[in-house]
């Protein structure tokens, strides 16, 4: 007579039982059995798992590099969603990255508090934070040392649709002349408006 042990087997949602092991007459989740003549049994032993989801929404296409980290192994946002079945009561550590690099120069994604853990898995469940778009915005002044800015002369990251106002203050000698770049204008202060990355002298 021929046998298989099915595996796996819908327990419901997010739940399903996984063969372990087979015992008797056979060993093999799948096979035949001679009878023999005193005649026996064969039994099989299963484990419960539970299905986890690892996504993230707020990412478009050109999310790049590591957004999720889970059990030491990094996933890019082609891998998303990402899902596990786990056996109950194993544990699994899992991190998300705070910041998102974009093909796009200039531009990120942000959670500024991404979630992080160890779960010990009792249940089904899933991970889903929300990113946002950051661009980036580069102030200098021209030519070096004629003055400064407010915010000072650097490089910084600012939420989509945020309006950043610059002021700019002349060094002794110096005039403030013009505002150059993705800003314009002769008034010593100037909104900007982070729809898209801006360098600003």
């Amino acid at each position: 007579h021929s046998f298989e042990w099915m595996t796996p087997i819908n327990a419901g949602s997010g739940k399903q039982y996984a063969w372990v092991s087979t015992s008797g007459l056979s060993t093999a989740r799948s096979g035949s059995i001679a009878v023999p003549s005193g005649g026996g049994s064969v039994s099989a032993t299963y484990k419960t798992q539970y299905q986890w989801t690892f996504s993230a929404s707020g990412l478009g296409s050109d999310a790049s590099g590591t957004v999720v980290t889970v059990d030491g192994t990094g996933y890019s946002y082609s891998s998303l969603p990402l899902v596990f079945w786990w056996d109950s009561g194993s544990s699994h550590s899992y991190a998300y990255q705070e910041y998102i690099s974009s093909t796009t120069d200039g531009k990120r994604y942000a959670n500024h508090n991404p979630p992080s853990g160890t779960i010990t898995v009792s249940s089904s469940g899933n991970v889903n934070p929300a990113y946002h778009v950051e661009y980036r915005l580069i102030i200098s002044v021209s030519p070096s040392g004629a003055g400064t800015t407010t915010p000072a002369p650097g490089t910084y990251w600012y939420d989509s649709g945020t309006s950043v106002t610059l002021t700019a203050s002349a060094s002794s000698g110096y005039a403030f002349d013009a505002w150059t770049g993705d800003a314009s204008g002769t008034s010593a202060s100037v909104p900007v408006s982070m729809s898209s990355p801006k360098t600003v002298t």
